[in-house]
């Protein structure tokens, strides 16, 4: 219930009604199916489709992966995920809460750099985060 234990696959009724989630519906449903069919707890199947996904696009590190985490009990708390439009001091504050030092923070935030939103300028759907390629 703290949130990157992959409640938002396990609990995605909730989880996908909030704000920072918006836009990410499309996966969880792509998802669901395959993670249902597995023996694995929603965090390490997220985590495991993470890497995948990010050993797939060109030029990017084949990420370490190991199996082990815990089933989540609940969903995350509303409000664990900042919002783009958060200060960076505000981002930094609830990162540090989750035990994040700044530099950890940067190298998260830069994986964002193979993202696309649709609901943020709902006017340019899949806009990337960045213009990094």
């Amino acid at each position: 219930g703290g949130g990157a234990d992959g409640s938002i696959l396990a609990f995605h009724q909730t989880e996908t009604t909030y704000a920072a989630n918006s836009g990410i519906e499309d996966i969880i449903t792509a998802q669901l199916p395959i993670f249902q069919k597995t023996n694995l707890t929603a965090g390490d199947f997220v985590h495991l489709a993470a890497a995948i996904g990010t050993g797939n696009c060109p030029g990017s590190p084949q990420l370490a992966y190991s199996f082990g985490r815990p089933p989540p009990v609940a969903p995350a708390p509303d409000g664990t995920v900042p919002e783009p439009t958060d200060s960076v001091t505000d981002i930094l504050a609830r990162f540090s809460e989750a035990g994040f030092v700044t530099a950890e923070v940067i190298w998260l935030l830069a994986s964002h750099s193979i993202a696309a939103a649709s609901k943020i300028d709902t006017s340019a759907p899949r806009t990337p985060f960045d213009s990094t390629p």
